[in-house]
């Protein structure tokens, strides 16, 4: 996910320490943020419009600075992102469709979830 790599590097330059861990099939996230300051990301979200991108981006770059959701927490994000609520509400309405394979879709076919 060099892409995410590389906007996660712009946003920040050397502001904040971190470790970009890539892209993995994270089940029940779209990203998270480790104790050691290790950045993982839902390789799905490539299929995402940039604005939402961006906005996961800075919602995990900023638990590096305030761990938990706090209103300082979406502080920082509202000064990175004014418009964050736009990209949590196409999260919230269109999320599942970053689930869909799209050659599922194409055929009409329907996936299997599992818990």
């Amino acid at each position: 996910m060099p892409i995410i790599e590389a906007k996660a590097r712009d946003m920040v330059e050397h502001y904040i320490e971190y470790v970009f861990s890539g892209g993995s099939d994270l089940k029940y996230r779209w990203g998270c943020c480790t104790p050691n300051n290790n950045l993982n990301f839902n390789w799905r979200i490539m299929k995402a419009p940039v604005f939402v991108i961006d906005y996961l981006i800075v919602h995990e770059l900023a638990h590096l600075l305030e761990s938990n959701h706090t209103p300082r927490f979406w502080n920082i994000v509202a000064v990175q992102v004014p418009n964050y609520q736009v990209a949590k509400n196409w999260l919230r309405d269109n999320g599942n469709t970053l689930e869909e394979d799209f050659l599922d879709k194409k055929l009409g076919l329907t996936t299997a979830t599992t818990d």
